[in-house]
């Protein structure tokens, strides 16, 4: 692939869907090609331009974090969520704040400094959405 992308794949139940990343930003999130491996290969198998994403992820951009699901385990995640982004709010405010997602936890932070903590807490929790200033969403929970 032209520019340092790869290919990926990641295999749900019968199908081995195909996704890419630039290899020096694998940490962001991937970009799926919404096709089946055999289907994309029967099928030209190139990634397009209009295929790639137009932005990348700007770390220094401030951006805003959203819980827009509830966590499987919610009291962990709530002490979890107060201990990394440092929030004051009480664990009961924060409960309270789950009944009516989406909750905006935290704004006006990078992901330089906090991307691997939100894609740690997402890899655990997969509840949280991240928007940047121009309000396009960046990281999302993965569909269930």
């Amino acid at each position: 692939m032209v520019g340092g992308q790869g290919v990926f794949l990641k295999k749900n139940s019968d199908q081995l869907n195909v996704f890419y990343q630039d290899l020096g930003a694998l940490s962001s999130p991937f970009y799926s090609l919404d096709i089946d491996l055999f289907s994309w290969l029967e099928n030209n198998p190139v990634i397009d331009d209009e295929d790639s994403p137009s932005n990348e992820l700007d770390l220094i951009d401030v951006v805003k974090v959203y819980i827009v699901r509830i966590p499987n385990d919610v009291n962990k995640f709530i002490m979890e969520i107060r201990k990394y982004f440092n929030l004051k709010l009480s664990i009961n405010d924060i409960r309270e704040k789950l009944n009516g997602l989406p909750f905006l936890v935290i704004q006006d932070i990078t992901l330089m400094k906090y991307g691997k903590t939100i894609e740690i807490l997402n890899q655990k929790y997969n509840c949280l959405e991240v928007l940047n200033s121009k309000n396009e969403i960046l990281i999302r929970p993965v569909k269930n």
